[in-house]
């Protein structure tokens, strides 16, 4: 994470005109965000816990109600995958969704090509899922619907390499998730989620283009 920021002030150095998004500037942007993690139990030895891996892509369009705010609504596809083996058998855990994610985003000027921002946001998602087990005896698989709601606060940072194109860079989240699976055979179960996470593993990379509202 130190190394991603260092590198992101360091481009700043190079001379360009200001980026600043003026009221009635309207953006559409992009964004790519992958995390995975992995643990292990050691008791005499060790053994490998369950590992996870998560990805959203998220195009959005958002409007400057002044050079600070802008308001905005985003679409997304979420995908994620569970998989952990024990001396009872293997299980795997797959499920996807399709998210709309309205938000409100704050942006803090460091200098004239560096923001600071803060996105406050809420989705609701609906998809699938599917839960296979497997052991010495043969396989089960569980499928059935999932839908989501979540609210949550992303802290990030903001390159404008000119005043009309922009990246950006995710640094983790602080989020409370809620979501209910309903199986195909009867069967319904809701897990509530409170996450804080940050460091390399939550960075999300993202693009945008600005219509309207020229630099100052």
């Amino acid at each position: 994470m130190k190394k991603l920021i260092t590198i992101v002030l360091s481009i700043i150095t190079s001379v360009g005109l200001q980026a600043q998004p003026q009221q009635g500037s309207i953006r559409l942007s992009g964004s790519l965000k992958f995390d995975a993690s992995s643990s292990e139990f050691k008791n005499g030895t060790t053994v490998d816990g369950p590992k996870t891996s998560h990805y959203t892509v998220n195009p959005c369009g958002s409007y400057f109600i002044n050079d600070k705010f802008e308001v905005g609504l985003g679409i997304g596809i979420s995908g994620e995958k569970e998989e952990d083996a024990n001396s009872f058998g293997t299980s795997e855990y797959t499920s996807s969704l399709f998210m709309v994610m309205p938000f409100a985003q704050y942006n803090g000027m460091i200098n004239e090509k560096l923001f600071c921002t803060g996105r406050g946001m809420v989705d609701v998602g609906f998809g699938s899922y599917e839960d296979k087990f497997t052991d010495t005896s043969g396989s089960t698989t569980q499928k059935g619907d999932i839908s989501s709601f979540s609210v949550g606060l992303t802290p990030g940072l903001e390159y404008w390499p000119s005043e009309k194109i922009s990246i950006n860079f995710q640094l983790g989240d602080l989020s409370y998730t809620s979501t209910t699976q309903k199986a195909d055979a009867g069967g319904e179960f809701t897990e509530n989620d409170f996450r804080f996470k940050y460091g390399a593993k939550r960075v999300g990379v993202g693009a945008s283009y600005l219509f309207g509202g020229n630099a100052k």
